[in-house]
C-alpha cells in the first residue's frame, strides 16, 4: 500500500517537475545535435553505486544510454577515452558490444587510449578511428600466460601436497605438486588459447575492416613501438585526447572545431592515418616528437557532453502497481558454504546468505525471473550443491537465467547447470567438471621447526584436516570415495540441467576447461551474449513483453557502510593492493578449512 501511494505521488507532483527539467536540460545541452564522450577508468558494473558520492558506472545505465544514444538524431558521434581499465577478454566483450551500437547505427566512433593492451585494443577495435597518448608501446600481440610451479620449493622447506583428483584434466594442485606442467594441462592451456586466439582474432578484424589473416599476422609480431604501430596500421594517430576530440569534432559539427583545425576540404567519413599523422610529420621518426619550436597551439576543444549526462530518456509515469522485475543475484568468487569466522570476504559467493535471498525471491510476486550472474572458478562441495537445490526450488514457481562472465569453472559451473537457459561471453572459462582434494603435509617442516602437536579424544577422525601429520591409507581411501561420489553427482547434476547422456557428459568432463564457444559447440552453454542477451532472454521466460519496463534489481550482497566504502575506487588506490592481493589466500584457505574436497578451477 505505501508503494502504490508513494508512486501515486510521484506521478502528480515530482513528474510533472521532472518534465521540465528534462526539457529545460534538452534545451540548453541538445539544443543543436552533440557529440558525446564516454571516459572509462573503471568497467561497468552491475551492482548498486557504494556510496551516494561513490564512482561507479552502471553496465545496465551504460546500455541503455547507448541504445537510445545510437538511435538519436541529437547525438552525432561518440569519443571513448580510456584510461587505466582493466579487465578480463570476457567484461571488456561486453563493454565492446556497447561500443559497437554507435558503429552500427552509422555514427562515428573515436577512441583514444592512454595505454594500450590487449584487452583495450579489443574495444578500440571497434572504433572508426583508434588513437594512443604519446609516451609508451602498444602492448598488443598474440596471446601468451606463464604458470610457476612451487614443487620443488615445498620440498626444500619440508612440505607435501596430498592430492586426490577426479579426473586427469584436473589441475588446480598441479602447481604446488609438480616442476613443471603435465601433458594435460599443457593440452588445455594451448586449446584455450587458441580457442580465445582464434575469438579476438575475428573481432579485431571485423571492427578494423581487415582480413583475418592480416590480424593474426599482426598480432604474432607485436608488441609495437608507436612508429611501428602507425606504419602497421594497428593504431590511427598519436595524438592527446584534446587532439582525438577535435579531430571528431571535425567531422561532426566542422563549424564548431576551433580556427585552424577543420581541413579545408570537406570530410564525411573518418580521417584517415594520412591526414592525422603523416600531414602534420612528413617524417614518420617524429611520431613522438612534441610540437615544433615556435609554433602556437592551437585552441583547445570545448568540452564534449558527458554520455550518461546528455537527457535522452523521457521522464515516465511510475506504474501504480509493482512493475514486473528481473532480479540479478551475484555468485561472484569462492563458493563457500558459511561465511569465514570473523572475516567477511570481499568476493565469495557465500551459499547460506545466497540461498536465503533465493528463497526470499522466488516469494515475491514483482519478481518475474533470475538473472544469476556467475564470475566464479568454484568451492566447496557442500556449498555448490546448496546453490544448485535453491535454485532448482526456485525454478517450480520462476525461471532461473545464467550469465557466465569470466569465469564459471567447476563449482561454478555446477551452480550454472540448475538454470534453465545459460548465457556466456565467448571469452568465458568454463567446464572443469570434477574433482580435487588436498592438504598440504607440514611434516617434516614442522621437525625442523621443532614443532610438535598431542591429540586429545578417542578417535583420529578429528585429525583429517591436521597438517602436521600425513593421512593414512585408511583415510586416503576413504577421501577417494568420497571423491567418486563427489564426481558422479557432478556428472549427474549437468546431465540433468542440460538434458544430456551421462556418457555425454563424461566425454566432455573429467576437469576439462572450454572457452563460451567451444561450451556452446558442446551444449554445455545455450547461448553466446553479453549483458542485454542474457537480460532479453531472462525477461522472454518471465514474461516480460517489454523490457524496457522492467525493474532490474540487484539482489546481491551490499555489506556494511565501511565495506561499501572500501569497495570505492578511490578507496582502493588510497589503501593500495592489500585488499586484492590478500583476499584471494584467505578465501582458499577458509575453501580447505571448512572441507579437503572443492570443485575447483585454478586461477
Amino acid at each position: 500500500m505505501l508503494g502504490f501511494v508513494l508512486r501515486l505521488l510521484y506521478n502528480l507532483i515530482l513528474l510533472p517537475l521532472a518534465w521540465i527539467l528534462f526539457l529545460l536540460r534538452r534545451l540548453i545541452l541538445l539544443r543543436k545535435p552533440r557529440v558525446v564522450e564516454l571516459s572509462l577508468k573503471s568497467l561497468p558494473e552491475l551492482s548498486p553505486s557504494s556510496l551516494p558520492f561513490g564512482e561507479r558506472l552502471m553496465l545496465d545505465d551504460l546500455a541503455n544510454q547507448m541504445t537510445v544514444a545510437a538511435q538519436s538524431k541529437k547525438i552525432t558521434g561518440l569519443l571513448v577515452h580510456i584510461d587505466g581499465v582493466d579487465g578480463s577478454l570476457a567484461e571488456m566483450a561486453d563493454l565492446t558490444a556497447q561500443i559497437a551500437k554507435f558503429r552500427e547505427a552509422g555514427k562515428p566512433v573515436f577512441v583514444h587510449m592512454e595505454n594500450a593492451d590487449n584487452e583495450s585494443y579489443l574495444v578500440g577495435s571497434v572504433a572508426s578511428r583508434l588513437s594512443v597518448s604519446h609516451g609508451g608501446p602498444v602492448l598488443v600481440h598474440s596471446l601468451g600466460s606463464e604458470a610457476r610451479y612451487f614443487g620443488n620449493a615445498l620440498e626444500k622447506i619440508g612440505v607435501q601436497m596430498q592430492v586426490v583428483r577426479r579426473r586427469d584434466h584436473k589441475t588446480a594442485m598441479e602447481p604446488f605438486q609438480r616442476t613443471e606442467p603435465s601433458a594435460e594441462q599443457i593440452e588445455t592451456v594451448n586449446r584455450l588459447m587458441s580457442s580465445v586466439q582464434k575469438t579476438v582474432v575475428e573481432v579485431v578484424a571485423a571492427g578494423r575492416g581487415r582480413s583475418k589473416e592480416e590480424i593474426q599476422a599482426l598480432l604474432d609480431s607485436g608488441p609495437f613501438t608507436l612508429n611501428q604501430a602507425l606504419a602497421e596500421k594497428v593504431i590511427d594517430a598519436v595524438e592527446t585526447k584534446e587532439a582525438a576530440s577535435m579531430a571528431l569534432l571535425d567531422v561532426c559539427e566542422p563549424q564548431s572545431a576551433p580556427t585552424g583545425i577543420v581541413d579545408e576540404q570537406k570530410r564525411s567519413d573518418v580521417p584517415s592515418q594520412e591526414s592525422t599523422t603523416e600531414k602534420q610529420k612528413p617524417d614518420e621518426t617524429r611520431a613522438m616528437d612534441g610540437p615544433a619550436r615556435g609554433v602556437v597551439a592551437p585552441p583547445a576543444p570545448k568540452p564534449l557532453l558527458p554520455l550518461l549526462a546528455a537527457p535522452l530518456w523521457t521522464p515516465r509515469m511510475a506504474p501504480l502497481f509493482s512493475p514486473p522485475t528481473v532480479a540479478i543475484v551475484p555468485v561472484a568468487g569462492l563458493i563457500l558454504d558459511q561465511p569465514p569466522s570473523g572475516f567477511r570476504p570481499g568476493k565469495a559467493a557465500v551459499a547460506s546468505l545466497l540461498v536465503e535471498r533465493l528463497q526470499a525471491l522466488a516469494q515475491m510476486r514483482s519478481v518475474k525471473t533470475i538473472l544469476l550472474m556467475i564470475d566464479s572458478r568454484g568451492g566447496s562441495v557442500s556449498g555448490s550443491e546448496r546453490l544448485w537445490t535453491a535454485i532448482t526450488e526456485v525454478m517450480r514457481d520462476k525461471p532461473v537465467v545464467a550469465w557466465l562472465r569470466s569465469f564459471a569453472a567447476s563449482g561454478g559451473y555446477y551452480v550454472a547447470s540448475a538454470a534453465e537457459h545459460i548465457v556466456a561471453s565467448p571469452f568465458t572459462l568454463t567446464g572443469s567438471i570434477g574433482v580435487i582434494a588436498g592438504r598440504p603435509n607440514l611434516v617434516h617442516l614442522a621437525e625442523r621447526l621443532g614443532v610438535t602437536s598431542h591429540y586429545y579424544g578417542n578417535t583420529k577422525a578429528g585429525l583429517f584436516t591436521n597438517t602436521l601429520r600425513a593421512l593414512s591409507d585408511t583415510e586416503l581411501e576413504w577421501l577417494d570415495r568420497e571423491i567418486d561420489e563427489a564426481y558422479e553427482r557432478f556428472k549427474h547434476v549437468v546431465a540433468l540441467g542440460r538434458r544430456m547422456d551421462i556418457t555425454k557428459v563424461e566425454e566432455i568432463a573429467g576437469g576439462r576447461v572450454w572457452t563460451g564457444v567451444e561450451a556452446q559447440e558442446i551444449g554445455l552453454v545455450d547461448t553466446l551474449g553479453m549483458f542485454e542477451a542474457a537480460y532479453g532472454i531472462a525477461c522472454q521466460l518471465g514474461g516480460i513483453r517489454d523490457p524496457q519496463k522492467a525493474t532490474l534489481a540487484w539482489a546481491g550482497p551490499t555489506g556494511s557502510l565501511l565495506e561499501r566504502f572500501l569497495a570505492m575506487r578511490g578507496a582502493r588506490e588510497a589503501l593500495g593492493v592489500i585488499p586484492s592481493v590478500l583476499l584471494e589466500p584467505i578465501t582458499t584457505y577458509t575453501l580447505f578449512s571448512e572441507s579437503p574436497i572443492a570443485y575447483l578451477y585454478p586461477n
